[in-house]
């Protein structure tokens, strides 16, 4: 098993710094839409129909794993992968 206890990939523990684009889009697709490409650019809700605890999923990921802090009103659906990176330190 990774070490989660959710299934999720502990991507800190792969030393990656801050991932480029076509890696946290790599993430995305994998919590987000199994792994069905998505443009990095188009909003995520606008490519997938992800359920709640997807979305969850993937803002645990961005703030425990990568150290994002998003705000407490934010709607992952309306952001874009390259928004998401954005709000990596």
């Amino acid at each position: 098993m990774n070490g989660t206890p959710d299934g999720a990939r502990d991507l800190g523990a792969q030393d990656l710094g801050t991932p480029d684009l076509g890696t946290l889009t790599a993430e995305v697709e994998r919590i987000v839409t199994g792994g069905e490409p998505i443009d990095p650019r188009r909003p995520i809700g606008e490519q997938a129909a992800a359920d709640s605890a997807r979305m969850v999923e993937l803002a645990i990921v961005l703030e425990d794993e990568l150290g994002a802090e998003l705000p407490d009103d934010a709607d992952l659906r309306t952001l874009s992968v390259a928004d998401l990176l954005a709000l990596l330190p």
